[in-house]
């Protein structure tokens, strides 16, 4: 008789998947290193470049552009004894996590589909082939570029599939338990099997911070665990009166993974502080944020739904008028639709379970606590869209159920015309979508193209015609960056070298000026504005900028020379 309780079988299935994540994701070996981040972090940076005791001191100490990331560190410092700096290595591995990530996504949903954890009708045809189509439909999404083709967002992939394995562990931690303990908590199995849910429970700890060791974004896995022990776990349902004893005990469960999940938000905050990236009160207000979650839910729901026009930057507009009608009826769009789901929970759990989730990871990213010039982002998505994929896989799931009543082909045929309809024209989607990162010239174009009033396309767009020498097209994509955003310091202290380069010294230190009146700590801005003075004949003024630049940095050879070359100026 076919066992059908065994441990249903993976590798034919990951198989599928890494073929289909390497053939849509192959062209980005091709691709280069962008001016997006790639060059602080990497081409620019040889902090990581190996893994002796002081690069890991400072992989483990260190916030570098505003994010702690030692483990996503090694695993750059890996690519770099490999490969130095020839980005296809770079490329591979983030491609091979992803994979590896989708690949764990399948193991994920399969188990969701299983009712009480159980693996009676793990093995069956149905099952697998739901779960590879949520595990397809996530890999395969045109959002996913971004976190694959970026090298700097390699962190997005190794996070992510440590993330996932956490929920796995923690799932398998409950089944363990479950048939270790009876319904009263004592233990009914022989002491060695209640180990299997120890040792899942610390391991899915041990994969939590793994995934906060490679990028902070994990810190809502304790509420997800949370939902899930409500919804499919059904670990909440209690008689009255034994609801709070038993969140409590849930809670006391989850404390490890709040622990950590707290300490990384500290981190985060100081990550933040660090880049001088935070959007201050003053700039947008807390109705305007409040108002700016609704909308950056509608917009996410909208991106994942018609993934058109994507692009590295969606920039926020500032001042933010929260009272528009555009804003307010996405308030109410978001209000009416939860309202709606938490009315029909009991006829639809699942929809309320996953729309909690995504709500919650995707929180600190949404504007409550907002960072930078953007207010939303495609790496944002890696994590909220698994549950969203789940819940596909759950319908597919039931149709091919339905199908399967009717006739025992219907199911084949059904996946075939799923596949054919949906999953190929994202793939394609998305495979065009990995040429747009191919170099910094098509990126920025293509950005450009999608939102031709963006301050930061226009100033990376001026930084890469320099870089072509094509200096004039440079001053006026940069000039336009400056008038749409004034507060760029960057782009003012771009500006400022493209001047200078053309011999209008006088008219660079005015823009040099204005990037350190943005950013006082700009060290940059400071010695190339301490150059021109020098060359001005201001040796007092110059002196002092490089002063300013060794209370911050008292090891900096560029400031001690230039002090010295002034000095000695003033003598002759």
């Amino acid at each position: 008789m076919h066992d059908t309780t065994r441990s249903p079988s993976t590798l034919p299935w990951a198989l599928v998947i890494l073929a289909a994540v390497l053939i849509v994701f192959l062209p980005i070996l091709d691709n280069d290193f962008v001016n997006w981040g790639d060059q602080a972090e990497l081409t620019g940076n040889p902090h990581y470049r190996g893994l002796s005791i002081g690069r890991l001191a400072w992989m483990f100490t260190t916030i570098h552009m505003g994010h702690y990331q030692p483990l996503s560190w090694i695993t750059f410092a890996i690519d770099y004894k490999l490969w130095g700096l020839n980005p296809r290595g770079y490329h591979l591995t983030s491609l091979l996590l992803h994979a590896a990530c989708a690949v764990a996504v399948f193991v994920l949903i399969r188990r969701l589909l299983q009712p009480g954890g159980t693996t009676a009708n793990a093995n069956s045809p149905a099952v697998n082939l739901s779960a590879l189509f949520g595990a397809l439909l996530f890999a395969l999404h045109p959002l996913r570029v971004e976190s694959v083709a970026w090298a700097t967002e390699r962190r997005g992939p190794l996070s992510g599939l440590l993330y996932v394995l956490a929920v796995w562990f923690y799932l398998r931690y409950v089944d363990a338990r479950r048939q270790a303990h009876d319904k009263h908590g004592a233990l009914r199995l022989p002491a060695g099997s209640a180990s299997a849910a120890r040792n899942a429970y610390w391991s899915a700890v041990l994969c939590f911070l793994g995934s906060l060791l490679s990028k902070e974004f994990g810190v809502s896995l304790p509420i997800v665990l949370l939902v899930l022990d409500a919804y499919p776990l059904r670990r909440l349902h209690a008689r009255a009166g034994r609801m709070l004893p038993r969140l409590r005990r849930l809670l006391l469960e989850k404390l490890p993974f709040i622990l950590l999940a707290a300490v990384w938000s500290l981190i985060a905050m100081a990550s933040s502080r660090q880049s001088n990236v935070t959007v201050p009160l003053e700039s947008l207000g807390i109705a305007s944020r409040i108002v700016l979650v609704f909308c950056n839910l509608v917009y996410t729901l909208q991106k994942i739904v018609w993934p058109v026009d994507l692009s590295p930057i969606y920039e926020l507009r500032l001042p933010f008028d929260p009272t528009a009608s555009r804003q307010l009826l996405c308030v109410a769009g978001v209000i009416a639709g939860t309202i709606l789901l938490v009315v029909l929970r009991r006829q639809g759990p699942a929809l309320l379970a996953v729309w909690v989730c995504l709500v919650v990871i995707l929180l600190p990213v949404l504007g409550l606590f907002q960072t930078g010039r953007q207010f939303a982002a495609d790496r944002y998505t890696y994590l909220p869209m698994i549950g969203l994929c789940a819940l596909a896989a759950a319908a597919c799931r039931r149709v091919l159920a339905i199908a399967a009543s009717q006739s025992k082909t219907a199911p084949y045929l059904l996946v075939i015309i799923l596949s054919v309809v949906l999953l190929y024209p994202l793939g394609r989607a998305t495979r065009q979508q990995c040429g747009v990162w191919k170099n910094s010239e098509t990126l920025w174009q293509h950005a450009l193209r999608i939102d031709p009033d963006s301050a930061v396309a226009n100033a990376n767009a001026g930084l890469v015609q320099y870089q072509l020498g094509h200096t004039a097209e440079a001053i006026e994509l940069t000039r336009t960056s400056l008038l749409i955003n004034p507060r760029n310091a960057e782009a003012c202290n771009n500006l400022g070298a493209l001047l200078a380069e053309t011999g209008r010294i006088r008219e660079a230190v005015g823009f040099w000026e204005q990037a350190l009146e943005i950013n006082p700590d700009y060290i940059e801005a400071r010695h190339n504005l301490a150059t021109a003075l020098v060359e001005l004949g201001r040796l007092d003024e110059a002196i002092r900028m490089w002063e300013r630049i060794l209370e911050r940095r008292p090891a900096d050879a560029r400031a001690r020379a230039g002090i010295e070359q002034a000095r000695v100026s003033m003598r002759e």
